[in-house]
């Protein structure tokens, strides 16, 4: 993965502090939320549901190979489910918000044969091109 951006010098901080604009208080309403939210533990990590998603997935992975040769339609079916399930587990760990997911970033990679610097690149062009096409209609008033 990619290294994390080093902190600004002082000198780039003043130049930046007298260009850039200053916070709104709606960005500043956002941060006082979000900080509230963190004190409520609303970002805590919550390891019993963690197990039982991973337990859901290893349970329908066991299907799949239970059922290939005997009910080849039920297997595929729980081999689309379970590629499906860790697409959504590994959209959470490759986010990176805790150590949590720093010690299960590479699931995507084993279990969904999605490697998580592949789907990072990808996740990020969603986005920007999200706000992109956001930009874009409000622009128009479409």
């Amino acid at each position: 993965m990619y290294q994390r951006l080093p902190k600004s010098e002082a000198d780039t901080v003043k130049i930046l502090e007298k260009t850039v604009a200053k916070d709104t208080p709606t960005m500043l309403a956002f941060r006082e939320l979000r900080q509230q939210l963190e004190d409520d533990g609303w970002f805590d990590r919550d390891l019993k549901r963690e197990f039982t998603l991973l337990g859901i997935w290893g349970s329908m992975f066991a299907g799949a190979i239970a059922t290939a040769h005997t009910v080849p339609f039920l297997s595929i079916f729980l081999l689309a489910l379970t590629m499906t399930q860790a697409g959504w587990l590994g959209h959470d760990y490759v986010h990176g918000v805790d150590k949590w997911c720093d010690r299960m970033r590479q699931f995507t990679t084993v279990a969904g044969g999605l490697g998580c610097t592949w789907w990072s690149d990808k996740h990020n062009k969603h986005h920007a091109l999200s706000e992109f096409f956001f930009d874009i209609y409000h622009f128009f008033d479409l």
